[in-house]
């Protein structure tokens, strides 16, 4: 039924009435797809990261007589669009300590938010020791290890360098936990530019 009011045209619907009951679900209809419901998503496990989305590439790191030289682009790539021009994948661990990363920026946070942890229960000690690069470079290959144990790895490959009475340091722990010391590292796609 059409009429018009004061120059409105409104239009009048006769309601309907469904049994949703009566139709069937996504599920039975042939060759759909399967539809995840609440009770099976709190019965899976729970993932970080299955594919890197934001991530980030090389970081280079030389060890030299009087410390550790760190550097790596600022470019967050979406995707394969270089979208963030800004980003700092270098992060300072405590006084002496300093590590970057390639791969998945969100990993890179949980693994500070790991970092942050180790520091605070660090401080509590109040015991006057501070956590060295080595010991941080050991807890980062255990974390990472553990992650790759468990088929959920972080997918980020990091770089800890740093200086520890007097003795420099520079480590590298790739998303499978395998690291290895040495006195000039990269990783991304710097490594086959910058290692011979």
């Amino acid at each position: 039924e059409m009429r018009e009011v004061t120059g409105v045209q409104t239009c009048a619907l006769p309601i309907l009435s469904l049994n949703l009951n009566e139709y069937p679900t996504m599920m039975e209809l042939p060759g759909a797809l399967p539809v995840a419901t609440a009770a099976s998503e709190s019965a899976a496990p729970r993932k970080h990261t299955t594919r890197p989305i934001l991530t980030g590439t090389s970081v280079l790191a030389v060890k030299y007589a009087g410390g550790v030289m760190m550097s790596s682009d600022t470019l967050a790539s979406y995707g394969g669009l270089a979208r963030f021009t800004n980003i700092v994948r270098l992060h300072p661990v405590g006084k002496n300590t300093l590590i970057g990363c390639t791969g998945d920026l969100s990993d890179f946070d949980k693994v500070k938010e790991h970092l942050r942890d180790l520091i605070i229960d660090d401080l509590c000690e109040d015991d006057g020791d501070q956590i060295t690069a080595p010991e941080i470079y050991a807890y980062l290959s255990r974390v990472l290890y553990n992650k790759r144990s468990k088929m959920n790895p972080y997918w980020t490959s990091l770089i800890v360098g740093g200086v520890t009475e007097g003795k420099t340091f520079l480590g590298i722990v790739d998303k499978l936990g395998m690291c290895f010391e040495g006195d000039f590292l990269t990783t991304g796609y710097g490594s086959p530019l910058a290692l011979p």
